[in-house]
């Protein structure tokens, strides 16, 4: 089965920049979606003018105080340093200083900013600070070396990469420092201890004069919730990365039918491994944790002792992990009579077909509902539930059809994603159960590009 979504890989900067207007070019920045379909999914109530920033001020508003950002437990080996445990409050100043350091390092409104940083507890405070100053992010996977950067950052003319010194003893920021070497990149590194050729990446002073300056240029940029947030990239398997880029209005298009397929609460904490980096992450849980106003709990990299440990400290109510570890922990009674999953009630699990007894055993034995996603970083967002797949063995391998106007389902997607699989040749639609072809899913959510 193949997939296709309106999307199309980026060859470069220009292709970012395709959608400016023609009427107003000094008021329009990089955007993806034709205008015609902006109107048209405004009009439909679809996408608004909220940006993510905004649902952070909203959920740091309703709860400054509140744990907001959980450090993995083992951060000292990974990056050094004590975990830590950001309040909204602490994650708002964290932002604004590094607001403040991007500015002072020449970093405008539509550069692109590569990330590759690990899940700390910085990640989502610089994802913050970038988009509300219209920086772009393209977040890429630790695995990445100079190869895949090379071409990440020449494809899209970044302005500046940021990364950790070492993780786990590997040496990232000295190897970015070559790289820049080369090219006009800026290299930060997070934290203070920066390695000759880089910059150290760390908040700026905030002090009452520095704040109402923030704000005041934040307030004359007029960052648009259809302007590009990141640029997130293809697992390359069928040759090099391709860049995917997202407006804010795609990600809160997406995260509406992750809310509604979770059943993410208001307040819940989640326990996310993936790296922040695609939809998995970013979409599952970022936004869910915006949207919420919860906690998001941050894993890295996947550990089963480590994941297990905060299932058990941190008490999460929603948590995602890869279907292997799933049914490896099913099958080990030994390891499940040492561990209390009864703080959980629903667990995301995808990117590989599902075990109908996996689901099965953790509803019987623990009251836990397994959720099938399916989606990709060209914005797919399909989500199996008890309620749309009470039986196992459909919940397993099929996921909600989208668009037939004869079926109705509870979930918010259906009103905007249209889903229909066709002959690959001859482009017709395919009716009958059982019979592969190409899966075409438009509407919000995909990019279209």
């Amino acid at each position: 089965m193949h997939r296709h979504a309106n999307a199309a890989s980026i060859a470069g900067p220009r292709t970012l920049a395709y959608t400016r207007s023609h009427t107003n070019p000094e008021k329009s920045h990089l955007r993806t979606t034709r205008e015609e379909l902006v109107r048209e999914y405004r009009r439909l109530g679809w996408w608004s003018d909220t940006r993510i920033t905004d649902l952070f001020d909203a959920a740091a508003r309703s709860a400054p105080s509140q744990f907001a950002v959980l450090d993995p437990p083992n951060r000292d080996v990974l990056v050094g340093g004590p975990p830590l445990r950001l309040t909204f409050q602490d994650v708002a100043d964290l932002a604004d200083g590094y607001s403040l350091r991007l500015l002072e390092l020449g970093l405008k409104r539509d550069d692109i900013l590569v990330t590759q940083l690990p899940n700390v507890a910085e990640y989502p405070a610089l994802y913050l600070a970038a988009l509300r100053l219209g920086i772009i992010v393209s977040p890429v996977p630790m695995q990445f070396r100079r190869h895949e950067l090379e071409q990440i950052v020449d494809l899209t003319g970044a302005r500046a990469l940021l990364t950790v010194h070492t993780l786990k003893g590997a040496d990232y920021a000295t190897s970015a420092v070559a790289l820049g070497q080369t090219r006009p990149l800026q290299v930060l590194c997070l934290g203070a201890d920066a390695p000759e050729g880089s910059l150290p990446f760390v908040p700026a002073a905030l002090t009452p004069q520095s704040r109402a300056e923030l704000a005041a240029h934040v307030d004359a940029l007029q960052v648009s919730a259809d302007d590009v947030a990141t640029i997130c990239w293809t697992s390359g398997t069928e040759g090099l990365p391709k860049g995917v880029p997202r407006t804010h209005n795609h990600w809160v298009a997406i995260s509406y039918g992750h809310l509604r397929g979770a059943g993410i609460r208001r307040g819940e904490r989640l326990l996310n491994p993936f790296p922040l980096i695609n939809m998995a992450a970013i979409g599952g849980c970022f936004m869910s944790w915006l949207h919420s106003a919860g906690t998001l709990v941050l894993h890295h990299p996947l550990d089963l002792g480590v994941y297990l440990r905060q299932i058990a400290e941190e008490k999460p109510g929603y948590a995602i992990a890869p279907p292997a570890v799933l049914n490896m922990l099913l099958k080990d009674e030994k390891l499940l009579a040492s561990v209390d999953l009864s703080c959980l009630r629903c667990i995301g699990s995808g990117s590989a077909p599902l075990d109908p007894e996996m689901i099965r055993g953790y509803q019987e034995r623990f009251g836990i509902e397994i959720v099938n996603a399916f989606g990709s970083n060209e914005g797919m967002s399909l989500m199996s539930n008890a309620s749309n797949a009470a039986n196992p063995e459909h919940r397993a391998r099929l996921f909600p059809r989208y668009g037939r106007d004869e079926i109705h389902w509870e979930s918010p997607p259906h009103a905007h994603i249209r889903t229909r699989i066709v002959e690959p040749e001859s482009g017709t639609e395919i009716l009958e159960a059982g019979k592969p072809g190409e899966l075409q899913i438009t509407g919000p959510t995909a990019i279209d590009g």
